[in-house]
């Protein structure tokens, strides 16, 4: 891309829309890329979104041919509030014409004499974008037609006045046949008369959900004929649930039980072994511990109650 060679520096129509157009909310919020041809003296702007003067306008595709060059001239590249493409030309070699009112200025084009090509490096992007300036932080009202801000980190201020604010969490609701959050399929047992088994990996509950989840805590247990092997729940050191098996025959069962959680809480497990059966010591054992549930989006909706003053006396 050329400079000027006038002492106007190229970067001129830039400060100036940031001057003189930033502080009335005036910007690219989305799109609007320039491109030019190699073939013909075209410059194509790209569907996008603008705000202008706190408005914000849908642009949709649009190509501007810039007239024919008798002198080098720079042709200004805007959008107005009607969402069209303005091509504003250059009155002055090399220098760039001002920027129409009530536009956002995307392109300055660099057409020099007998040009009949607008190739890209005769164009130099000039779009204020929202994102990379920080368009929320503008002292000024602005309407947002409706439109949602989102993707914030935070918000500070000394006074807010809504309607209603709405926080949205996750939660987590028991479900046998839910999703799998975690498993473990080693096998660990124990056997009659020993101190029930507790070298079992912990789990710890990740952030993120509200208090009052609940999950499905499901194990495959073996017992030996009429004796109970149970798999103990404990969550953060209190025995919370319990999962068991008898059957008639020895065998592989399962078994599943509903504990609620938040986030942090540490789940460990304590398998605790069969009875003697006729004399003999029996083993239990527990395989496939998992816990499962669904995740939904949990509405909490904060609302200021009004001051209770204590009776006079």
């Amino acid at each position: 891309m050329k400079t000027f060679q006038d002492g106007d520096p190229l970067f001129g129509a830039m400060m100036h829309a940031i001057a003189n157009l930033w502080p009335n909310g005036t910007a690219v919020l989305s799109g609007c890329a320039p491109t030019g041809s190699s073939t013909t003296r075209q410059v194509t702007v790209a569907g996008g979104t603008v705000v202008i003067n706190g408005t914000v306008v849908s642009v949709s595709q649009q190509i501007k041919t810039l007239d024919a060059a008798t002198f080098d001239r720079y042709d200004l590249i805007s959008i107005n509030t009607s969402g069209a493409v303005v091509a504003t030309k250059g009155t002055e070699e090399r220098r760039v014409p001002a920027i129409p009112a009530n536009t956002v200025p995307i392109a300055i084009c660099l057409v020099e004499t007998g040009q009949t090509a607008l190739p890209t490096d005769r164009i130099y992007d000039t779009r204020m974008d929202a994102l990379r300036l920080s368009a929320l932080n503008v002292d000024a009202d602005k309407n947002w037609n409706g439109k949602s801000i989102t993707n914030t980190r935070s918000i500070a201020t000394s006074y807010l006045s809504v309607d209603k604010i709405t926080f949205t969490r996750k939660m987590s609701v028991a479900d046998i046949n839910g999703t799998i959050f975690y498993t473990n399929s080693n096998t660990y047992s124990v056997s009659s008369g020993q101190p029930p088994f507790t070298n079992i990996p912990t789990i710890t509950v990740p952030p993120g959900l509200v208090d009052g989840s609940t999950i499905t805590i499901a194990a495959d247990i073996f017992s030996p004929s009429y004796r109970t092997t149970t798999l103990i729940c404990i969550i953060n050191g209190v025995s919370t649930a319990s999962l068991s098996f008898t059957p008639e025959v020895s065998s592989w069962g399962s078994s599943s039980n509903t504990v609620t959680i938040k986030s942090g809480d540490v789940i460990s497990f304590a398998l605790s072994p069969p009875g003697y059966l006729g004399g003999g010591a029996t083993t239990g054992s527990v395989k496939n511990i998992t816990l499962r549930g669904n995740i939904v989006d949990m509405p909490m909706v904060s609302i200021a109650n009004d001051p209770v003053w204590p009776p006079s006396i």
